[in-house]
């Protein structure tokens, strides 16, 4: 049973890197609440990014989803940049927030 579990995470974690690689712009919201954000995306994985990409973390106040988070910052590494931004959600005007409620 361990063993079949290790290799699903391996084959996880092998999907996650390929998607990483690709993307240009990574969103992370992933959090557990009452425990430590999990990190999806690795250093290695980040390096793999053209440079100019960008990768929001929205789970910084718990650790953030990448091994380069850091809470309310913006990391640049190799030209990437990780900006560790827990609040940005509430960043968005009251007003916007009723307009779509409303649609």
């Amino acid at each position: 049973m361990l063993l079949n579990k290790a290799k699903i995470l391996q084959r996880q974690k092998a999907k996650i890197a390929e998607s990483v690689a690709k993307a240009d712009i990574i969103i992370t919201t992933a959090q557990i609440p009452g425990k430590k954000a999990p990190v999806l995306i690795t250093k290695e994985m980040i390096e793999a990014m053209k440079s100019g990409s960008i990768i929001i973390d929205l789970a910084t106040a718990t650790g953030g989803n990448t091994e380069l988070t850091e809470n309310n910052i913006t990391v640049t590494h190799m030209g990437i940049q990780i900006v560790g931004n827990s609040y940005l959600p509430c960043t968005m005007p009251s007003d916007a927030s009723k307009l779509y409620g409303k649609i």
